[in-house]
């Protein structure tokens, strides 16, 4: 008992896993924003796309959502092995599955955190301050 409580008095006197915990939540932060801008930003395109007005036997669209993902991979190359699934999921809509996919990669982060919903770091300190 003694010496779990020693180990725990130890593991609160070292900083490295709260510095990397703080970093960690910081990294995630940076992402979930950068993943909402990224995910604007495909939404533009979308609309400007008009595929209400696509004609059914025309391949337009289908080399406009390759055009995009080759612009997409080029602006982040750490996406490049997953050019294909970006392709897959422009043409079928669904651009929130790229954006997580993107930044996932982009930032080194885990997709299924990206994809929870965002406890807002800044509020989660005025909270802690105001006690």
């Amino acid at each position: 008992m003694l010496r779990a409580l020693a180990n725990g008095f130890r593991a609160a006197a070292n900083p490295t896993t709260r510095q990397r915990r703080l970093a960690k939540m910081f990294a995630l932060e940076a992402a979930r924003e950068f993943r909402a801008n990224l995910s604007k930003q495909l939404d533009l395109w979308e609309t400007d796309l008009k595929r209400s007005e696509a004609d059914v036997k025309s391949d337009w669209l289908e080399q406009a959502a390759k055009q995009k993902a080759m612009e997409l991979v080029a602006e982040y190359p750490s996406a490049k092995p997953f050019e294909r699934d970006i392709l897959r999921h422009l043409l079928d809509q669904r651009h929130y599955d790229v954006s997580i996919l993107i930044t996932a990669k982009t930032f080194s982060v885990s997709a299924r955190e990206l994809g929870r919903r965002p406890r807002c770091l800044v509020e989660t300190v005025k909270k802690r301050t105001q006690k």
